[in-house]
């Protein structure tokens, strides 16, 4: 069972809208609606490779009790502490003439310390049953920053592989935990080692450097130059594949998703890389974040290029 871990649960929708431009008045020509949040985004794709997935995290609400039901919808089961005030709306308006995309997100609602509590009493109980655990995405207001520390010294305490994708001040204290896995895209492994990164050397540097610190897996993102990862003391250099983009939003939870897996089912460290940058290209083609087809999914794994840096 894969767990995943959502502090910052949203509905997330996503419209369509040709020739999008600030102060005008728009009618979508599609719109979708799904339980959103980057780790229920990672729950979504990860189903789809047909993992059992358990999510938890917070929820508020009417929009909570829309989100829990959508996770249902998905197969995935949800085991959520509820807290007060509603869980936030993230707004995607993607402009299929112009190529770009706009995003709004909600801060959501502010957690107290009992719910904090609660959530890590309710962690106790699920991590020991995951094979893999996952906490994607920013912190709600109340929610102490070191939250991710907390519960990856649980995973490692239970040695529970865990993988970690956020950004900020939330990823500076969550990598004290020691999580297997992170990725930061540059401007965050900037942040991390407090130096600029400007070539593809200082990059594998900066990943060595983290990876000193006790973390086996540094995925850095680098979006069409595709990825570099250091995986156990090997460094690979993987490629972008090139394909018509539909909806660019969730690849990167779509990626985590295929890590998850990987690491669940025991591939081996290329394969992992392979698997997650299937995963990631698969969400570009679809629309909907982390929603993935498992037929494109197997066709982009035969595809993936990559090299060895050492």
């Amino acid at each position: 069972m894969i767990l995943t871990i959502t502090l910052n649960a949203a509905i997330d929708k996503t419209y369509t809208v040709e020739e999008f431009k600030v102060g005008g008045n728009f009618r979508p020509s599609d719109m979708h609606a799904l339980a959103g949040g980057k780790g229920l985004n990672v729950s979504r794709a990860a189903k789809a490779l047909d993992c059992d997935v358990v999510a938890t995290g917070f929820l508020g609400g009417h929009n909570g009790a829309f989100i829990e039901d959508g996770v249902r919808a998905m197969n995935v089961v949800p085991d959520f502490v509820y807290v007060n005030g509603e869980s936030r709306i993230c707004i995607a308006v993607l402009d299929p003439v112009f190529h770009t995309t706009t995003e709004i997100w909600e801060r959501g609602p502010v957690i107290s310390a009992d719910s904090c509590s609660n959530l890590m009493d309710k962690l106790a109980e699920l991590v020991p049953e995951a094979n893999v655990v996952t906490a994607s995405g920013s912190l709600p207001q109340g929610v102490p920053p070191n939250i991710y520390e907390d519960i990856g010294r649980l995973c490692r305490s239970l040695n529970k592989p865990f993988i970690l994708d956020t950004s900020g001040q939330a990823l500076l204290e969550g990598i004290k935990g020691k999580p297997t896995m992170i990725k930061p895209n540059i401007d965050e492994l900037q942040m991390l080692i407090k130096k600029d990164i400007i070539e593809e050397d200082d990059i594998l540097s900066a990943a060595k450097e983290i990876a000193q610190g006790g973390i086996e897996i540094v995925v850095v993102s680098m979006g069409e130059k595709g990825s570099l990862v250091l995986a156990y003391d090997k460094a690979y250099k993987v490629d972008a594949i090139k394909v018509k983009v539909v909806d660019p939003v969730g690849s990167g939870d779509s990626m985590v998703a295929g890590y998850a897996a990987a690491m669940e089912k025991g591939y081996s460290i290329e394969d992992m890389i392979k698997l997650g940058t299937a995963c990631a290209t698969a969400n570009v083609v679809t629309y909907g974040a982390g929603t993935i087809e498992r037929a494109k999914v197997e066709e982009f794994f035969g595809q993936i290029s990559m090299r060895a840096l050492s």
